[in-house]
């Protein structure tokens, strides 16, 4: 029962497989030789995040997106930047990165994030 499957995929495959192939000589690229205007560019990269470090983000908008946790080297990731204790973020200071929670603390400001 098995075989006949294969065979009736198989034969499937190889006679429709020629309907959607296409020589790539086929196309026109006519339109690519003759450019008479000069290529435009972006003047942003739109792969590029708006905050180009963690200092740039704003408190409200910090998220804990991950943590990987060890007594002796954790890392968080909040808003898709990976820090560590010590680092700032937002004008704050991540003071301790526990297994589902990160505080952050500036002065008299404390933030907790925590896993969703």
């Amino acid at each position: 029962m098995r075989i006949i499957k294969y065979s009736i995929f198989g034969l499937f495959v190889l006679s429709v497989a020629p309907l959607y192939a296409a020589s790539l000589s086929d196309l026109n690229t006519k339109g690519f030789q003759d450019r008479t205007t000069p290529p435009v560019r972006a003047t942003e990269n739109p792969f590029m995040k708006q905050n180009a470090s963690p200092q740039d983000m704003v408190v409200e908008d910090l998220h804990l997106d991950g943590i990987v946790y060890s007594p002796h080297s954790s890392y968080a990731l909040i808003s898709g930047f990976t820090v560590r204790e010590d680092d700032d973020v937002a004008g704050l200071k991540v003071k301790v990165i526990e297994k589902d929670r990160v505080v952050l603390r500036q002065l008299d400001q404390m933030k907790i994030l925590r896993l969703d």
